[in-house]
């Protein structure tokens, strides 16, 4: 690789990085919010995330915003492990993981992870694009062609 190409590759590394934290959840004093389009209604519904799953999703997201992604890795697992976790703390879980993953350039674990949530249906119109646009970069990323474009 040439000099040129790897400052290339390492720009959009960072940007990609830095887009993927611009679309993770919002941390909101009450908890982590987002609004959700259900298939019968025109205007979003805010959605939250379980007690079980909030202490460990907020301490992950902190972690994501101070681009510590090792640490937010850590604290995903730990609400993974949380029972009774709901789809919607699910949704919110493979958000953070799409953003850590990223983060530490482990492209084809953010790819399952961002899929998996754009397969949820919480995603608002406008934020889906930003995931789908993310997801065409790892996928680039990763050389997976057929996905990125």
């Amino acid at each position: 690789m040439t000099v040129t190409a790897t400052r290339s590759a390492t720009r959009l590394s960072k940007v990609f990085a830095a887009a993927l934290v611009a679309s993770a959840c919002i941390v909101g004093g009450a908890g982590i919010t987002t609004p959700a389009v259900a298939a019968d209604e025109a205007k979003p519904q805010e959605q939250k995330v379980s007690k079980g799953a909030a202490k460990g999703l907020k301490a992950a997201q902190e972690a994501i915003t101070a681009k510590n992604y090792d640490e937010a890795l850590a604290k995903l697992k730990e609400v993974e492990a949380v029972s009774g976790k709901t789809p919607y703390d699910e949704f919110v879980m493979n958000r953070m993981y799409g953003a850590a993953y990223a983060g530490t350039k482990q492209y084809p674990e953010a790819a399952k992870a961002l899929e998996a949530a754009l397969s949820s249906n919480f995603y608002a119109p406008d934020e889906a694009a930003n995931t789908v646009k993310a997801l065409a970069q790892v996928n680039y990323q990763i050389k997976n062609y057929d996905k990125a474009v």
